[in-house]
């Protein structure tokens, strides 16, 4: 006879209780991550089991050649254990991931597109050579791990690297500086010249005044990331002004005057402002140092330059701000010239590059607590520094992806210092606090 419960706290602390004396499915697990099957792979990513798989569909891919491509298998083989497997939150983010390489598969490598035989040895390779260490899918695909030794892919700044930057160097506290655009505008005044308003808490007459000044102007989310929901708003395009202002307040839009781009930059594609990606970060020593930096080049009709929403992107030597890598786009497609202009990458001088790495300099010890900023920066047309935006945790793959080259040289001894400094202000915070109970107590 089934006993029914009615109560619904009760029913679910006797199924927490019933969870932990009742064993989960055994599993077979390398470091935390269950071993499927083929047949369990195509199911997760929403394919056919290949022919070519068929006859080994049902097997933990550990005990079959899937694994021979694995650089370190003999070392992961070691890590199998066969217990009860009790991480289902765990589980269902690793799906999400891998439908993720599925998709950056399908986007990226377009010279193996549909090809399911390598999707599943690929998701192999990756899951159990290359995540355990700290690479993610989009490291994998982005860097080419797949043409990598384990030796060379060590010199990049991996997604692991990335967890572990943030929280060396930027309080989760004060990030909101850099994450609310209005209030970057406000902060870093002093490389922000263009005229602005936060739709979210302006008037309808702010707002009128703002758009009959400028008919044509920036719009993007106060809080958004990657270029989403960003772009060129005129006015023309509706009907009134009040429908222009209602749009703008539903989508939390931040309005800003188009910035006049520098002349040099426009020749590669003048229809939205051609950035660069700075990245500095303020050392144990004291000082701000520009590490690394991008060239983010617009396409034709496109109103940004994200890499992320079709924009190609070059590395930039950050000692002289010249262009010293080829182009790529989302899809890894390289290019030596601007696929529109026609304009060489390589040997591009950055215009006015030595004031840019001043303002970064004053700029980038302002905010104590903030010490790793990815700066998105225009060059104006009469050679002015203009801020965009800043990034608190600004991704490492358009640094990387360009020339293929790992940059975890520039970045591990600070990081290294900025831990130890950390962990010393920690203890003096703790040393401090015990001191002021003891007197409270005495």
């Amino acid at each position: 006879m089934e006993i029914k419960i009615k109560n619904k706290k009760l029913k679910k602390r006797l199924k927490r209780i019933y969870t932990k004396i009742t064993p989960w499915r055994r599993k077979y697990v390398i470091d935390k991550i269950p071993v499927f099957s083929v047949k369990q792979i195509c199911k997760i990513i929403h394919i056919k089991v290949p022919k070519k798989y068929k006859p080994i569909q049902n097997i933990p891919v550990h005990f079959t050649y899937l694994f021979d491509p694995i650089q370190n298998k003999d070392e992961v083989r070691k890590k199998i254990k066969y217990h009860n497997y009790r991480r289902p939150n765990f589980v269902r983010q690793l799906k999400w991931k891998m439908n993720r390489f599925k998709f950056g598969f399908d986007n990226q490598i377009e010279f193996l597109q549909g090809n399911d035989e390598k999707l599943v040895q690929m998701m192999v390779e990756w899951l159990y050579g290359w995540f355990p260490i700290g690479f993610y899918y989009f490291d994998y695909l982005d860097y080419e791990l797949y043409n990598k030794t384990i030796d060379e892919a060590n010199t990049f700044l991996s997604r692991g690297f990335w967890w572990r930057t943030y929280k060396a160097s930027n309080d989760g506290k004060k990030i909101k500086v850099l994450k609310d655009k209005e209030e970057f505008n406000k902060v870093y005044h002093k490389y922000v010249n263009r005229e602005f308003l936060n739709c979210d808490n302006c008037t309808f007459e702010e707002f009128k005044k703002f758009v009959t000044a400028h008919p044509k102007f920036f719009g993007k989310p106060v809080e958004g990331t990657g270029g989403e929901g960003a772009g060129i708003i005129r006015v023309s395009d509706f009907n009134n002004i009040d429908a222009l202002y209602k749009h703008s307040k539903k989508n939390h839009l931040i309005i800003e005057e188009i910035v006049q781009q520098h002349k040099d930059l426009a020749k590669f594609n003048d229809s939205a402002v051609n950035t660069i990606r700075a990245y500095s970060l303020h050392c144990a020593d004291g000082k701000v140092r520009l590490l690394l930096a991008n060239l983010r080049l617009s396409r034709k009709g496109k109103d940004v330059d994200n890499f992320h929403c079709g924009g190609v992107t070059c590395v930039i030597d950050p000692k002289t701000g010249k262009v010293a890598s080829d182009a790529i786009d989302r899809h890894h497609m390289f290019y030596d010239r601007h696929p529109d202009s026609n304009l060489k990458f390589k040997g591009f001088q950055v215009p006015c590059w030595d004031k840019l790495v001043k303002a970064i300099e004053e700029s980038g010890s302002l905010i104590p607590g903030i010490r790793h900023v990815g700066w998105d920066i225009a060059i104006t047309k009469d050679g002015n520094i203009e801020f965009i935006e800043g990034n608190s945790m600004p991704n490492f793959d358009v640094t990387q992806a360009a020339d293929q080259v790992g940059k975890l040289h520039l970045y591990e001894k600070y990081i290294i210092e900025l831990e130890a400094l950390k962990k010393e202000e920690k203890k003096k915070k703790l040393a401090k606090a015990k001191k002021e109970t003891e007197k409270a107590v005495k």
